[in-house]
């Protein structure tokens, strides 16, 4: 994990950058340990488990927890981890053609949990790769894995259905 804005209070755990001495180092958990009087959330980018991503999992026994073994224990820590998932998690669908078309397989779900995810959206432009039958399929493997699904859905309703979280 790293966050720069724009050189300036850079940090990075899990990564080591080519010039060290431009960054200084924080432990992320630092900022997340257990506070009865604050909840925090964790926001981050797209996760892609496909294509080259999903090469390296293969290459590396099969085991989709190994992208987010080394940033798991920051991931987890949070009170409620968002991220973007580009595209669908599904083995169903037909693919539509698009020039980048992405389908991340269903055993990602083992990663994504070990990560801690609670929310995961779907509003991108790849959940439609693989048609209806993948995104429904995506919605439904997410919820059966305990991952709130938000951003998309099978008609207008369920899309901008708003989702409330108790926590703590």
């Amino acid at each position: 994990i790293c966050a720069n804005s724009f050189g300036f209070n850079s940090f990075c755990y899990g990564y080591t950058p080519k010039n060290p001495e431009l960054y200084g180092y924080l432990n992320p958990l630092e900022f997340l340990k257990e506070d009865e009087t604050q909840i925090t959330l964790l926001f981050s980018g797209d996760i892609m488990l496909d294509r080259g991503v999903n090469q390296i999992i293969q290459k590396e026994g099969g085991d989709f927890r190994f992208p987010f073994i080394k940033i798991a224990d920051v991931l987890g820590a949070a009170d409620l981890t968002f991220g973007n998932l580009e595209g669908p998690l599904s083995d169903k669908g037909e693919d539509l053609g698009n020039i980048y078309s992405f389908r991340m397989f269903p055993q990602g779900l083992d990663g994504l949990k070990f990560a801690g995810f609670d929310i995961l959206s779907l509003a991108n432009n790849h959940i439609g790769d693989w048609g209806k039958e993948a995104l429904s399929d995506t919605i439904l493997n997410l919820e059966n894995a305990g991952i709130v699904p938000i951003g998309a859905g099978l008609n207008q309703k369920e899309t901008y259905q708003s989702k409330i979280l108790e926590i703590r």
